[in-house]
């Protein structure tokens, strides 16, 4: 076995060792659901007491890159190498963001919050589309 291969080997069991420890204690804060199961390296999140969007706000300050999704509004960690011994960590900046989130919902409806909380709750989803391009279009322009 070459050098390389057993490094992406260790890699990944690293790294989904990591996504199965933080998927059983993140289910244990309060407000935070998880999404799915983990058999990957992808830990998801989501809420049904507060705009989960918010907690990726208060996330990214803390220096954390959590990705949005929709139907469910949620968040990924895609677990990497570079998360490997930094679980305690990251756990403890979800438990300070979900409680920061909780005891003032107002304070972060902006960034991401404001965005993708928008464009979920539009009724004609399909405008979404054409927001978009009108916003590149103006952007792009020469």
């Amino acid at each position: 076995m070459s050098l390389l291969l057993l490094r992406d080997d260790m890699a990944h069991s690293l790294t989904r060792s990591l996504s199965l420890s933080l998927s059983h204690r993140i289910a244990s804060i309060e407000g935070i659901q998880l999404v799915g199961d983990s058999h990957s390296m992808i830990v998801s999140i989501m809420s049904t007491e507060f705009n989960i969007f918010m907690v990726s706000d208060a996330m990214s300050k803390r220096g954390w890159n959590l990705n949005a999704l929709q139907n469910p509004n949620s968040l990924h960690l895609c677990c990497t190498f570079k998360h490997v011994g930094k679980a305690e960590e990251f756990l403890a900046n979800l438990r300070d963001s979900v409680a920061e989130v909780r005891q003032d919902p107002e304070a972060l409806k902006e960034g991401a919050a404001r965005i993708y909380g928008l464009a979920y709750g539009l009724p004609d989803r399909g405008i979404i589309q054409e927001i978009a391009t009108g916003y590149l279009d103006v952007c792009l322009r020469p």
